[in-house]
């Protein structure tokens, strides 16, 4: 074979490999991280598209705005994109703030949240009426009073309002947390009522024009009670 000929398959054999490792960092392929994948995902269709299936559920958030909640079950393709390295495991929460139009969200409006205590890793607060418990409270509350939005106490128990009912320039939601999901230390924490129950429902009374709440507007209680039965 003539020299010329060798060298010119060399080359184009070498153009090939550098061609075909180029490839998925172009097309956001193993090499990106969950982040730089999720954050390429700027609209509902595209994310329930990367999903597998349209959200769970959608609500109201904000003017102009909805909250959406999608399940990634440990072992979707599109769980190994998605979960942080504090994830030990479990399936996610996808949480997600998008305009209503359809048009693209803003940056960092989506966040993925073990649905699981055991998946949340530490940051989940010691069961009610164990040691210290007093102190697990006030640090509930703390947190609590820092989320004066649906988007920030979503963001804090890691899913979206089961249910949202408008009122006259308010809407009230509810947040319930079964006993060995990733909230349900927090929440019952927050329930005046002494002991413990299956599930704790968390009620918030929000402005509709997505200004901060009231600091009196959330109630927390065993799942057959009323959070807010006792306020005005």
């Amino acid at each position: 074979m003539d020299p010329l000929d060798v060298l010119q398959r060399r080359a184009t054999r070498a153009f090939r490999v550098a061609l075909a490792a180029a490839v998925p960092l172009a097309c956001g392929g193993a090499n990106q991280s969950g982040t730089a994948h999720l954050e390429d995902l700027t609209t509902r269709v595209a994310i329930s598209e990367f999903v597998g299936g349209d959200a769970e559920r959608c609500v109201f958030s904000a003017p102009g705005l909805e909250l959406c909640t999608w399940l990634i079950e440990e072992g979707d393709d599109a769980w190994p994109a998605l979960a942080e390295t504090s994830v030990a495991g479990g399936d996610l929460n996808l949480l997600c703030e998008l305009p209503l139009d359809g048009s693209p969200r803003a940056d960092g409006s989506c966040h993925a949240h073990a649905r699981s205590a055991q998946a949340a890793g530490p940051a989940s607060l010691p069961p009610v009426g164990a040691a210290g418990s007093l102190e697990n409270r006030r640090e509930a509350e703390k947190r609590l009073g820092e989320a004066l939005t649906i988007l920030e106490i979503s963001r804090l128990i890691g899913d979206a309002p089961e249910t949202c009912r408008t009122g006259q320039e308010v809407q009230t939601c509810e947040w319930s947390a079964a006993e060995g999901s990733a909230g349900y230390a927090l929440l019952a924490a927050l329930v005046d009522d002494a002991g413990s129950g299956p599930a704790v429902r968390l009620r918030c009374v929000v402005p509709l024009d997505g200004a901060a709440r009231a600091t009196d507007s959330c109630g927390a209680a065993w799942a057959d009670s009323d959070p807010l039965a006792s306020k005005p």
